[in-house]
């Protein structure tokens, strides 16, 4: 019988913390769902089943979102973008992806046409990425490659300029989106690029999006460099983001080449928090 009883709530507690809804915010997702009267016995562990078990079941399946160990295929929270707005195959969460929708259809009356390169990465994607990068077998962005760099420490500062650690990023979340360019920053400063990025800085946040990544210099921020390509969905990652601090620490941040210099470089307090939180 009690076997029974505690299957019925972890199964309860898992699911609605999948099912999202419509709203997918941290704060909805951890709100204790109600109990029914004949699953508990008793004053007191009706109240042990209700303070203790969501908060460490929801805490322990919100810390995958946070670092990416996710399939989000999968994950009722997240959906496919359609193909008319992507480049490739991206997942965001559900009301990122509706508002950008939302966006790309008002920026398309004014002849901007936007369009998502990359959106939700995963955990394992992140480090392909990372890695890659940190083996000399992707150039970094200045043509040079990390490989030659011997010293771990320098190795992840060189990376870090544009690439996060696998644990870290906030493409983790499905709440950012990295919009399509041909030349990075250098896309956005003259002809078509330049429209885009102004009809952005103009009207993103009507949509809930943010510019993170801005100018470092004037912003007093740390962190990697401006990124005029990467936006997010504050609404939600705002909440991503205080959980974040709440609940990840550096023995999470592990698994790939490079992690022992994580704490060293402080990648929470100087990446994780280098964003430009200051906006309408």
């Amino acid at each position: 019988m009690k076997t029974t009883i505690l299957f019925f709530i972890f199964s309860g507690l898992f699911f609605f913390f999948q099912s999202c809804n419509d709203s997918n915010t941290v704060e909805n997702s951890t709100k204790k769902p109600p109990l029914k009267k004949n699953l508990v016995k008793g004053k007191k562990k009706k109240k042990e089943a209700k303070e203790n078990l969501p908060k460490i079941l929801i805490d322990s399946l919100l810390i995958n979102h946070l670092t990416g160990q996710c399939a989000y295929e999968k994950d009722t929270c997240f959906k496919l973008v359609p193909k008319h707005a992507t480049t490739r195959n991206i997942h965001l969460q559900k009301e990122t992806c509706d508002m950008f929708l939302k966006m790309k259809s008002a920026a398309e009356k004014d002849s901007v046409f936007l369009k998502i390169n990359s959106g939700a990465r995963n955990f394992n994607v992140q480090k392909y990425i990372w890695e890659n990068k940190w083996d000399g077998k992707k150039r970094l962005r200045d043509g040079s490659s990390a490989k030659k760099i011997k010293n771990p420490k320098e190795r992840s500062l060189k990376l870090l300029l544009y690439t996060a650690m696998p644990g870290t990023s906030r493409h983790h979340w499905g709440t950012e989106i990295d919009l399509y360019h041909v030349n990075g920053n250098k896309y956005y400063e003259k002809g078509k690029g330049l429209k885009e990025y102004e009809w952005l800085l103009k009207n993103a946040h009507k949509y809930g999006f943010h510019q993170v990544y801005s100018n470092k210099e004037k912003d007093n921020r740390t962190g990697y460099q401006e990124e005029k390509w990467h936006w997010s969905y504050m609404p939600i990652s705002n909440l991503y983001h205080k959980k974040y601090k709440q609940l990840i620490s550096y023995k999470d941040i592990s698994g790939f080449k490079g992690a022992s210099t994580a704490k060293e470089i402080k990648a929470i307090e100087n990446y994780v928090n280098g964003i430009n939180a200051d906006y309408p």
